[in-house]
């Protein structure tokens, strides 16, 4: 375990050290990045991710896979991981909002950002996620909300770091709950989506995940399986 008083970003400090060791072509070792404060946090498609010091809980784990195969059940564990501990934590449900977001009451308390370097059959994911503790942050698309704001007896950040990395830990060797995930979809069966995969949108309606967690949209060519992408409305 790593703890910074400042950095750019968790996530961008482990892609510097990935670049270390592959040097020596090696993997970095299994490695928790924690941070008082980021001055630079990144989003999905690089949005920032406002981070002021003391305010959240800014992480980042990476781990190597000997099989690559296994990166894409990755978001789905996290997501759940995180959101068990959402749920002690602020006391109410945490939902999944497709592919990274998890909100508490509609509003969004945290993001996930997964990267990941692949060399030969093995790869390191670089597994990111931003908790809001303290002060609510201003978001210009939607609602936010942290910790403390539903919770006003709520644990102190530390504890709270630790919570969400130990149920983060257990969910990365469970197996796949793709049942809770699904459960826990702020999506609902039918729902209108519009999502930007590259440089297409696709427009359809919610029609659940598969079993690796990928997103099924019920498209006007037929059903489409979106594995990653940007939902721009739903």
């Amino acid at each position: 375990v790593s703890f910074l008083r400042s950095v750019d970003s968790t996530n961008s400090m482990a892609g510097r050290l990935a670049k270390e060791f592959a040097r020596d072509d090696e993997w970095p070792p299994r490695t928790l990045l924690l941070a008082v404060e980021q001055t630079d946090g990144r989003g999905r498609a690089d949005r920032s991710w406002e981070s002021a010091a003391g305010e959240g809980v800014y992480a980042t784990l990476m781990l190597t896979l000997d099989d690559a195969q296994h990166l894409q059940s990755l978001p789905l564990r996290v997501a759940v991981g995180l959101a068990r501990a959402l749920d002690a934590l602020t006391g109410r449900p945490c939902e999944i909002k497709w592919p990274n977001d998890l909100l508490v009451g509609g509003a969004k308390i945290g993001g996930i950002l997964i990267e990941t370097v692949a060399r030969g059959d093995g790869a390191l994911a670089i597994l990111g996620f931003g908790i809001n503790h303290g002060r609510v942050p201003t978001l210009v698309d939607r609602r936010a909300t942290s910790i403390r704001d539903l919770h006003a007896s709520a644990v102190a950040l530390p504890a709270a770091a630790a919570l969400l990395v130990e149920s983060l830990e257990y969910s990365l060797t469970e197996e796949m709950p793709i049942a809770e995930y699904t459960r826990r979809s702020a999506h609902r069966l039918g729902d209108a989506m519009l999502c930007r995969v590259g440089n297409e949108t696709v427009r359809g309606e919610f029609a659940g995940f598969d079993a690796r967690g990928f997103l099924r949209l019920r498209a006007a060519g037929g059903e489409r399986v979106l594995s990653a992408a940007e939902v721009i409305e739903s």
